[in-house]
């Protein structure tokens, strides 16, 4: 998902940046901001995801940054994958459970 989401962010940046009617803000971790609110913070995170994968494995190794950011930036992506596949493992199983009766 991040990979799909990345694509899109690289070929239609401006689009993105309109429709979605957030900031782009390249500080010293670029990001995204979209506002508050329950749906804005939502797109704030489905916008960042590519750079919290870059961060937390690129980084990780490459720079010397503050340890317990970078762990806390490697569990976020742990806690995110297992969440996405969640949903998928339970489709799957449903699946496989019609199939047998």
């Amino acid at each position: 998902m991040a990979f799909v989401v990345a694509i899109v962010e690289a070929a239609a940046f401006d689009r993105v940046v309109n429709i979605s009617l957030c900031h782009w803000n390249p500080e010293i971790l670029p990001n995204f901001t979209c506002g508050e609110g329950v749906v804005r913070q939502s797109i704030a995170l489905v916008l960042n995801l590519p750079f919290a994968f870059v961060y937390a494995v690129g980084l990780f190794w490459l720079l010397p940054l503050n340890r317990t950011f970078m762990l806390f930036l490697c569990g976020f992506d742990v806690i995110l994958v297992l969440a996405l596949t969640y949903p998928v493992l339970v489709y799957l199983a449903r699946k496989r459970a019609k199939h047998r009766s």
